[in-house]
């Protein structure tokens, strides 16, 4: 499912794992709760229409990993389409008042994980503008298209939330027992070089007082 070139950089594959678990469980788990939700109200089915067609836009952006041979593009992707359906979720679900909102800080950490600090950035500048937005039409009394909160709306962000934070906890937890190991490879061959070169200035030691003694004798004879 992912590009060859991804199994090349464990980091990158790593990167990759992350997005697909975030796109396919969290995604799924997500699309799920909307269908349930509108099964169970399907009186004015439009919010969850469009909230379920921008979860589909976001889980379907993991369909960049298998032609992208780096995580650059899909880093880029994923940003900006998370950054949209995260304000556009929060729009059609209470506005400020939208649980949606408390999946900001940990989509900007997801984020940094697969991407780099212009990532974070861009999306942490986004995500906030948008609050403000919405904060700032609520206070000019423009009426937001929006529903009320619901059950289903709680337990989507929770699960969303809880499976993201899972993977991101699984992939720094590998990307910390890599950079240790790493670390610990490093020191062991320094260390193994300092021994070498120890042996080898030992036996040039004693090359040197053998062959001083050898060029003694002889000037003292």
């Amino acid at each position: 499912m992912l590009h060859p070139d991804l199994y090349t950089e464990p980091v990158a594959t790593r990167q990759a794992r992350l997005l697909l678990v975030c796109c396919i469980a969290a995604g799924s788990a997500l699309f799920a709760l909307i269908l349930a939700a509108h099964l169970q109200r399907p009186d004015d089915p439009l919010p969850r229409i469009v909230i379920g067609v921008g979860n589909l836009a976001v889980c379907c952006s993991a369909v960049s990993l298998r032609f992208a041979s780096t995580m650059r593009w899909p880093a880029h992707l994923i940003t900006v389409l998370l950054c949209l359906q995260l304000i556009n979720g929060a729009w059609w679900t209470g506005g400020t008042n939208s649980s949606v909102l408390f999946t900001y800080p940990i989509a900007a950490v997801l984020v940094g994980m697969l991407g780099t600090r212009k990532h974070v950035a861009f999306t942490v500048l986004v995500l906030s503008l948008g609050a403000l937005w919405l904060y700032g039409l609520e206070l000019q009394g423009y009426g937001l298209i929006a529903t009320q909160s619901t059950p289903e709306i709680m337990l989507g962000t929770l699960v969303w939330s809880v499976i993201t934070g899972g993977g991101i906890a699984v992939y720094s937890s590998y990307q910390t027992d890599h950079l240790l190991r790493v670390a610990a490879e490093e020191i062991e061959q320094r260390t193994q070089a300092q021994a070498v070169a120890e042996r080898a200035n030992r036996s040039k030691n004693l090359f040197m007082a053998y062959l001083s003694h050898e060029i003694r004798n002889p000037l003292q004879v």
